[in-house]
């Protein structure tokens, strides 16, 4: 094949993904691999095993395959030194098994989606090609591993790409690295609106008239489901007619903690008070979430930088974060809410003080909707990641 041919439908660029199931990073992944241009790029997602996101991959006509990727699954396996060491068994081979197929691929670029997966890295490095990594979350790991790993990954990279300055700050003094690019997620707010009224949703849910606190999220430890009902126990005295709403599933590895947190929301005064909705499909997320009249994102630590908070300003509702990735979404006072992570009376005065002034609660939203609208779309996301490939390619425009 010429090289004129590859050119003239977009250069190989391949994604590796650490898994098979779906959370935020992989939303972002599906929307950028859907809107690169096609006259530039020809995305191809690798991904461990078979779930949700290659199911929506498919949906969304991006090629995928699996590949035998030495990543843990769950954060618990960064815990297990069996399972690191199975992981540091399967990752030569990997590597040199992935160099092969890169170079016959004829891969432009390689973009590591996640800190977790270190074969894309190496083997762009054996195949010749950049190496882009894409870091969303805050390191699962003690200060002195951080600092180590966040060192190599700027030394296995072009370019090393955050969502947010508090995800660069891990870099510490280097974070000033030339090679460090904050780019925040973007959101299309042509797609993400409800389908359905919000009188339709709620009667299907069973609410009634009262005020709705929601969050949605992934249920485990990191994303603060016990905070959030720790918090909305508190404001039952206060607000007898609120309910409150979980929106997500579990992974397996946390069925446990699913259990625990049906046992915590039937207990006291959250008794008949809790809806769990289970999973969602990505479409009908906005239909759900428009019945909200405050939208909490409670974590259990640093939010790397809070996807489900863009989408809930999107919408025009006020929210409530943790500090962190957040702090670049949220004006305090003006655009929304920021509590401490992990800290459940922080999080249920703040969402009082909402409850108690509607009128407060739907301008902080107003305000939040229209800096969604001008700061964090994904036209602009887009364009700044095809930036940073022209950059690290030296392909001109």
């Amino acid at each position: 094949m010429k090289t004129s041919d590859v050119l003239s439908r977009g250069r190989r660029v391949v994604f590796i993904n650490a898994t098979g199931y779906w959370a935020g990073a992989e939303a972002m992944l599906l929307d950028l691999a859907t809107h690169l241009d096609p006259a530039q790029w020809r995305p191809l997602v690798l991904l461990p095993f078979v779930g949700p996101f290659s199911s929506a991959l498919t949906q969304a006509g991006v090629a995928w395959r699996v590949w035998p990727l030495a990543a843990p699954r769950t954060r618990q396996d960064l815990r297990s030194g069996r399972a690191l060491l199975r992981l540091g068994l399967r990752l030569p081979p990997s590597v040199v098994r992935l160099a092969a197929w890169l170079r016959r691929e004829q891969t432009a670029l390689v973009h590591t989606n996640s800190s977790a997966a270190l074969d894309g890295a190496l083997a762009a490095r054996l195949a010749g090609a950049p190496h882009v990594w894409h870091v969303r979350e805050r390191l699962p790991l003690g200060a002195p591993l951080r600092s180590l790993w966040c060192r190599a990954m700027l030394g296995l990279s072009a370019a090393v790409v955050v969502n947010s300055r508090a995800v660069r700050a891990q870099w510490g003094s280097r974070a000033a690295d030339l090679r460090l690019h904050v780019v925040p997620d973007g959101l299309d707010l042509s797609t993400f609106t409800p389908r359905r009224a919000a009188a339709e949703v709620r009667a299907e849910l069973g609410l009634g008239d009262g005020p709705v606190v929601g969050m949605v999220a992934r249920i485990a430890p990191i994303k603060g489901q016990a905070i959030f009902l720790d918090a909305a126990a508190r404001l039952c005295a206060d607000f007898p007619a609120a309910r409150f709403v979980l929106v997500g599933g579990a992974l397996p590895a946390y069925e446990p903690l699913r259990q625990a947190l049906f046992a915590q929301a039937n207990a006291g005064p959250l008794a008949g008070r809790v809806i769990f909705t289970g999973e969602v499909p990505r479409a009908q997320a906005p239909e759900i979430m428009q019945i909200f009249d405050v939208l909490a994102a409670p974590t259990t630590t640093m939010e790397g930088f809070g996807l489900v908070v863009l989408e809930g300003m999107a919408l025009g509702l006020p929210v409530v974060a943790t500090l962190g990735g957040p702090e670049d979404l949220i004006v305090e006072g003006e655009t929304g809410c920021l509590v401490p992570a992990g800290d459940a009376a922080a999080l249920a005065n703040a969402l009082a003080r909402l409850l108690r002034d509607p009128a407060h609660a739907r301008r902080l939203g107003k305000a939040g909707q229209a800096r969604a609208a001008s700061e964090f779309t994904l036209a602009q996301h887009v364009q700044r990641i095809a930036a940073i490939y022209t950059a690290v390619t030296r392909i001109t425009s």
